[in-house]
């Protein structure tokens, strides 16, 4: 306000003194006679107060801001996958968790049981099969023993049937009586030996019985161990953990409740989502697909993402995901960036800012909006010269970044461009730079700073 009254008192002095001129000049040319009098001095008028800033250089981010959503990059619903009464809980709700984290407890007394019976059957089945396996040792002795005898009277038939033939070549030599007792003898060799098949072919089958027995026992013993698994499996089920880093969220259940599993209709015990790193979802126009492409193959795409309220705290990210297809209706392309936040500075669900850097401009010369005036020949700045006059210079604007512009033409860096006052000055005019000493003129901002990936 102050600055304000200073410009009007400053613009009533110099309307003033150029009407009291005016006055002068016609009184003068209405005399008579006399000699011409001397022209009056033309009026000098006080410099023009304004305030001012350095033009300095600074690297700028080529970018489009966007509003972005922050989601978790894991979310899980904790899901009871056992039926029973819940016994314990060992989180606190909102609390961080980590993975393998005891979560619930469902009472495990009828799983441990279940499992003790299947480890029983198991011990029965062992039982039978090694009962099986002497059985079939105790016949394979018996075959091995019948195929001895076997052998035993095939080589007694194999003499017999010599004697009795050398006893055929001697006929009418050897009494009739010594004849019939030789083929007598061959015919018990013959009549044993079709004993020790028989008993060879039952004591065969009844090998083969014990092998089926075996068998049997060996898939008992098989269904018995899948049993004691389902059994394992089951009694791990009473006891919940938590699969993931996150937080957790509300939990839905109490201590004393039963919970039944069936299917995909099994209650929601609690939910826990991750929160570090963290995504944000945000989208771009379509025009701008070809731009974040070429980035994104140069490598200098990148994401600032800060809260609303926290403006100079921005944190980078990377562009991971670019959605398959342009929104219908919208006419926008759907991009997910990765945040680290490991303070838990960004939440699930939460709005953000977002800034799209495509890529960076090199020194780039910089000044403030407001230094900035629009004339009949296009845009332009005053400028202030050592002798304190101001010059009108045209510019060329180029790209905008917070409160300050780029200029593409026109200033150079280290020379001083008016912020204020320019309504009262005209090239060549004298000006008195008036910055205020408790509030420094507006300055090119430092670079804000970023989080370390």
């Amino acid at each position: 306000m102050v600055f304000e009254t200073t410009v009007k008192d400053v613009q009533h002095l110099n309307v003033t003194a150029l009407f009291l001129a005016v006055i002068v000049v016609i009184i003068a040319g209405c005399g008579s006679g006399g000699p011409a009098p001397t022209p009056a001095a033309p009026p000098v008028f006080p410099p023009v107060a304004v305030t001012a800033t350095v033009v300095t250089t600074r690297d700028i981010p080529i970018y489009i801001d966007q509003i972005g959503k922050c989601a978790s990059p894991e979310i899980v619903s904790i899901r009871a996958q056992a039926s029973g009464r819940i016994t314990n809980i060992f989180f606190k709700e909102g609390a961080d968790v980590v993975k393998g984290q005891p979560l619930f407890e469902i009472d495990p007394a009828p799983y441990q049981v279940a499992l003790e019976q299947a480890q029983a059957e198991r011990e029965i089945n062992v039982a039978a099969l090694a009962q099986s396996d002497a059985v079939l040792a105790q016949f394979r002795a018996q075959l091995d023993e019948a195929k001895a005898d076997l052998a035993q009277n095939q080589t007694r038939q194999a003499l017999y049937v010599t004697e009795l033939n050398r006893a055929k070549s001697l006929a009418g030599v050897i009494a009739q009586s010594d004849y019939d007792a030789k083929k007598m003898t061959l015919d018990a060799s013959e009549s044993q030996i079709r004993s020790n098949q028989a008993a060879i072919a039952r004591v065969d089958a009844q090998i083969k019985q014990s092998l089926a027995a075996i068998k049997m026992a060996e898939a008992k013993i098989k269904s018995s161990d899948a049993a004691i698994n389902a059994a394992k499996i089951n009694l791990a089920y009473t006891h919940i953990a938590s699969p993931i880093n996150g937080r957790a969220g509300q939990k839905i259940i109490d201590v004393g409740n039963v919970v039944t599993a069936v299917g995909n209709t099994t209650q929601t015990l609690l939910t826990i989502q991750s929160m570090s790193p963290i995504y944000t979802e945000f989208s771009i126009p379509e025009r701008e697909l070809s731009r974040v492409q070429s980035s994104m193959a140069a490598g200098t795409l990148k994401v600032e993402c800060w809260l609303p309220e926290k403006p100079d705290s921005p944190r980078q990210g990377d562009v991971f995901f670019i959605d398959s297809a342009v929104q219908d209706g919208t006419g926008t392309l759907r991009l997910r960036a990765k945040v680290k936040n490991d303070d838990r500075a960004f939440w699930p669900g939460q709005f953000v800012k977002v800034r799209l850097v495509f890529e960076t401009r090199k020194n780039a010369v910089l000044v403030p909006i407001e230094a900035t005036q629009l004339g009949q020949a296009g845009p332009f700045v005053f400028i202030v010269k050592a002798d304190s006059t101001v010059e009108q210079r045209p510019i060329k604007l180029g790209l905008r970044y917070d409160k300050l512009i780029a200029l593409d033409d026109g200033v150079k860096s280290g020379e001083t461009v008016v912020l204020s006052g320019q309504l009262m000055l005209q090239p060549g005019g004298k000006v008195s730079v008036q910055n205020d000493e408790k509030k420094d003129a507006p300055k090119v901002p430092a670079p804000a700073k970023t989080e370390a990936k």
